[in-house]
């Protein structure tokens, strides 16, 4: 988001750290290094990011359930519209002003 990962093109710029990059290149690329591929680790990785992603999605199903069993369905009904519709307005804004 901030590029934290990448190195200033200013000769006397921002020089980012070493383990951030690394970080990065995982998050970015799914590899290690920038030189070797790892195949192997690229497939658990994928995985891995399979497995997260079901698990946030049951649990975000399990909290929507919870929630109209034990508040009032209008109020559950108006943070879903909340939360679905402010991030959108947002966008919209945030479109609108360049």
């Amino acid at each position: 988001m901030f590029n934290w990962h990448k190195d200033s093109r200013k000769p006397d710029g921002y020089k980012a750290p070493a383990i951030i990059k690394v970080l990065s290149e995982v998050h970015t690329e799914q590899r290690l290094n920038k030189d070797v591929d790892h195949p192997k680790f690229v497939l658990i990785l994928r995985f891995v990011i399979v497995l997260m992603s079901l698990g946030l999605l049951i649990t975000t199903i399990l909290g929507i359930m919870m929630a109209f069993k034990y508040t009032k369905p209008w109020m559950v009904w108006a943070c879903l519209a909340g939360g679905f519709g402010i991030p959108c307005l947002l966008l919209w804004f945030a479109h609108g002003f360049k």
